[in-house]
């Protein structure tokens, strides 16, 4: 994993940032404004690996709960293909100890303090809509994403 290019805004979005811009019950203008960002590369993405398994799941439970038309379900993934991210690897579980502790300490799942870890670590913003991995944000002071003025 390189590091964050400083030239450029750097944010780590979680999966309900991905998923608004696929399920159209979740739709939000703020998420489709960072993928604009993203794609133009102004901004830079970061992601834990476990995101791309967390998006496909999330659009695979929305064709099964009929959220989602499969067909649909194929464009989300190609849509999450199509993102230019910077993926945090995780070779050993000594790398995720302080994120397992961020998680213990904060109630949030491992999955959810992994986001709240990378953004600690890189010292960049986090783009989530999940509310307690906001508040969990907050407590720790940890910047939440705003838009680039354009």
């Amino acid at each position: 994993m390189s590091g964050v290019d400083k030239k450029r805004p750097a944010v780590v979005i979680d999966a309900s940032v991905a998923a608004a811009w696929y399920l159209p019950d979740e739709h939000s203008d703020w998420a489709e404004e960072l993928l604009s960002q993203i794609l133009s590369g102004r901004v830079q993405a970061w992601v834990p690996d476990l995101w791309f398994w967390e998006c496909s799941n999330i659009a695979v439970q929305a064709v099964r709960r009929q959220r989602l038309k499969a067909q649909d379900a194929k464009r989300a993934l190609d849509i999450l293909d199509a993102v230019p991210v910077q993926v945090a690897n995780t070779e050993t579980l000594e790398e995720i100890l302080p994120a397992i502790h961020l998680a213990m300490e904060a109630g949030l799942t491992t999955y959810d303090a992994g986001y709240l870890y990378l953004a600690k670590k890189q010292k960049i913003a986090l783009a989530s809509f999940d509310k307690a991995l906001v508040r969990a944000a907050q407590q720790l002071k940890i910047t939440l994403w705003t838009p680039v003025a354009q």
